[in-house]
């Protein structure tokens, strides 16, 4: 070999080498890409694991103190209601507004209302002090007829029967009732007791009498205690829907707007910058945990569905709002991140290393090693390609077989989809086939296959899909080709299989005929619909005397 030639040859090989060693390379860095990604990914689930965690429980400890202070206003509307001069003037206002005509009532009930005001104020401030009460409401039933709201003695002689379902039912039922409702008012954790008065020693129902308190000391509680801030959200239709009007203008004129919710009360401002950031614009009905970055803090949030008194009575309704949780956890998170980037660190500092190596090796390598490995290469990538072949084709025609058709056709009726194109398909079956294999043998029959194989696959385009996807039954798919075309073609199908004699080694020529069916496919029809229309009109073809096509 010529000097010239040695240091083409050279160059050649010193080529190849740096082709794999760059291949190599990059392949090292893409698994150590994907060692950091795969390590963020489960870290980050991990991250978002705990604080959904940190949510279920916070949760638990909402729904127990919850318990308690529901359990704490019935206990103290059971106070009002045992008190027998309340009893008997609540009585006394009864008689009173059916004798003045029901609503608010007239002179005589105005006068009970003003010296029942004058027995309960004392009280009253009390437990607002004492207790952090806000609301004290004196109901007359049936149903729910406002008679004192001791917190807004100016609003009275109003029904809400369907509003306030824990007075209308505490009346049917006459038991006590607790839960959260929204009023005309306030919005309120409530517990409402029967009233009963005791004339000459009979038993008589008056109405409901009704001790609630705010969301607030509940979330402050819950926060002095958890270190965690609190809120409570309502869907502003439902405050709509419930309260009067210049008090949802009054309450929740401040909410910010990034959810159709108001404000309804919480423990920590950063709620306002969180509602703005539009993370509570979907109304899922289930816990959900984010986290939340604002201005250069990470928080996490969790919140869930807050259902009032109804939604409590039936779970199928919507909830009403939602309880919101958050906590900061900007030192955590950044311990997070720098978890992340030592990673990533440790993994360049790797693969530089193993560049390293591999460049040494490659450079002390054979050339024995060099043409060994080029020869497996290809030798994998030969059978590869076998594998692939006979994974997608039918052996005796080297056709598609069924399910590599199957995939490329759902492909196919994808894109019709999408662009609105027409595409069709035909079902093809060989008439009286089994007289060929009973008359000829089988491998007469293979050959029959094979031949009328390959006249029709002279009569179709490069874009068209022909499959064997039975025994002696074929299938195509025309891309782009309406029901008419489709037809048409399937009758120049049918004439050049029945004008092709079929020639067999020590056998005289014969024909074989077949018949076909053609179904175009419609928009939002599912595959079996569409096969079933084909197999429909192929039927029909085989009925009217084989050798034929028809359309559904």
């Amino acid at each position: 070999m010529e000097p010239k030639e040695i240091d083409q040859e050279g160059r050649k090989r010193m080529g190849r080498g740096a082709r794999i060693f760059l291949l190599l390379s990059v392949l090292l860095l893409i698994s150590d890409a994907l060692f950091v990604t795969i390590n963020y990914h489960f870290s980050h689930r991990a991250l978002i694991a705990e604080q959904a965690d940190q949510g279920r429980n916070a949760r638990a400890a909402y729904q127990m103190v919850m318990r308690e202070q529901l359990d704490s206003m019935l206990l103290l509307a059971y106070t009002f209601a045992h008190q027998e001069d309340i009893q008997l003037m609540m009585l006394e206002a009864k008689q009173a507004v059916e004798r003045e005509g029901g609503g608010p009532g007239g002179e005589q009930a105005a006068q009970v209302r003003q010296r029942l005001y004058g027995e309960v104020g004392e009280l009253w401030r009390f437990l607002i002090e004492r207790f952090d009460v806000r609301q004290l409401h004196f109901h007359l039933g049936p149903g729910s007829l406002s008679f004192l709201r001791v917190h807004r003695p100016d609003r009275y002689g109003d029904r809400m029967d369907d509003l306030r379902l824990t007075i209308a039912h505490t009346n049917e039922q006459r038991t006590p009732r607790t839960g959260f409702e929204t009023g005309r008012v306030y919005s309120g954790i409530r517990g409402v007791v029967p009233l009963f008065a005791y004339p000459d020693g009979e038993k008589v129902h008056i109405g409901a009498l009704e001790v609630g308190t705010s969301f607030t000391p509940l979330l402050q509680l819950l926060d002095r205690n958890l270190d965690m801030g609190w809120a409570a959200l309502l869907k502003r239709e439902h405050v709509e829907d419930a309260m009067w009007p210049e008090f949802v203008a009054k309450r929740f004129a401040a909410t910010p707007r990034g959810c159709e919710c108001v404000l309804e009360a919480h423990s920590r401002e950063e709620i306002n910058d969180f509602i703005a950031t539009g993370v509570f614009r979907e109304r899922r009905e289930e816990l959900q945990s984010d986290i939340v970055a604002i201005g250069g803090r990470h928080y996490a949030i969790a919140h869930w569905p807050l259902r009032d008194y109804l939604g409590a009575v039936q779970p199928e309704r919507d909830s009403v709002g939602r309880i919101v949780v958050w906590r900061d956890i900007s030192e955590r998170f950044a311990a997070f991140r720098h978890d992340q980037w030592l990673t990533a660190a440790y993994a360049l500092s790797a693969w530089l290393l193993i560049e390293a190596l591999l460049f040494l090796a490659i450079r002390l390598g054979t050339r024995k090693l060099e043409d060994e490995v080029a020869q497996r290469t290809l030798r994998i990538r030969d059978l590869n390609e076998q594998l692939r072949e006979q994974a997608n084709t039918d052996a005796l025609t080297g056709i598609l077989n069924r399910r590599a058709f199957m995939e490329r056709l759902e492909a196919e009726r994808s894109r019709a989809s999408r662009s609105g194109s027409p595409i069709s398909l035909i079902i093809i079956d060989y008439d009286l086939f089994k007289h060929v294999n009973d008359r000829y043998g089988h491998p007469a029959g293979d050959a029959v296959l094979k031949q009328v194989t390959r006249v029709i696959a002279e009569r179709l385009r490069i874009s068209d899909l022909f499959a064997r996807i039975g025994g002696e039954e074929f299938a195509i798919v025309l891309p782009d080709t309406n029901q008419e075309d489709a037809l048409r073609l399937a009758k120049t199908l049918r004439q050049s299989v029945a004008q092709t004699p079929v020639q067999l080694p020590d056998h005289p020529p014969f024909q074989v005929t077949i018949s076909l069916g053609v179904a175009a496919w419609h928009p939002q029809e599912e595959m079996r619909q569409w096969f079933a229309a084909a197999d429909d009109a192929l039927y029909r073809a085989k009925s009217e005397g084989r050798n034929a096509c028809e359309g559904r």
